[in-house]
């Protein structure tokens, strides 16, 4: 009898697990077909099971107004659901929208926070974009080691842009000791990812060495 019972729970879980799987399917099928309502739908199953992916595509067709009734605090609430649950996209897109006050109250420090993340969750342009905020020191204090710190994250990463600006401080000596021979390293390695302000950079430099 006991063994009966249990046969019974593992079938309706695993049934159950079935169900989710599909509609994690079916949702994102939808949402790349425009059906944004069945999405939206499908999407909110899952995303409330834990499914930190289905939690940022949730809140892009809620800020978006697509599927749903426009609705930015929700866009923010599922945000933070997906980044809590390591969507490095999820983190990105709640970042963004405590920067612009959309949903949240503004603010730039959150925004900073949440845009660090995505970083640390590997987007790799975000890494370069934190990168710049310290070195403008617009919305954040200027802090020239913590730009060097997120561009090389950004190069390490792939990032032309990161390892672009990385070897304009190594030139300049802002938050690392000046080296143009690194400088140098960091501007070809932009270069050969097709980056083309790198390669004029890495022309000059080499022209007064």
């Amino acid at each position: 009898m006991k063994n009966k019972t249990a046969r019974i729970i593992i079938s309706l879980i695993l049934g159950y697990n079935l169900a989710i799987a599909n509609d994690f399917k079916d949702g994102f099928e939808a949402f790349n077909k425009g059906d944004f309502s069945k999405a939206a739908e499908l999407l909110t199953t899952t995303c409330t099971t834990g499914d930190a992916k289905s939690c940022h595509h949730l809140g892009f067709l809620y800020q978006a107004g697509k599927g749903v009734e426009l609705n930015n605090s929700k866009a923010a609430e599922y945000y933070a659901k997906a980044c809590d649950g390591g969507d490095a996209n999820g983190c990105q897109l709640l970042g963004f929208l405590y920067s612009n006050g959309q949903g949240v109250e503004q603010n730039n420090q959150k925004s900073l926070e949440f845009l660090s993340k995505a970083c640390d969750g590997g987007l790799a342009s975000v890494c370069d974009s934190v990168g710049s905020k310290y070195y403008q020191g617009k919305t954040v204090d200027q802090d020239y080691l913590k730009t060097a710190e997120f561009y090389a994250k950004a190069c390490e990463s792939g990032n032309a842009s990161g390892c672009h600006n990385l070897g304009v401080i190594y030139h300049t000596g802002k938050g690392v000791e000046q080296n143009d021979q690194k400088a140098l390293e960091l501007l070809d390695k932009a270069c050969e990812m097709k980056f083309q302000r790198s390669c004029k950079s890495a022309e000059t430099i080499k022209k007064k060495m």
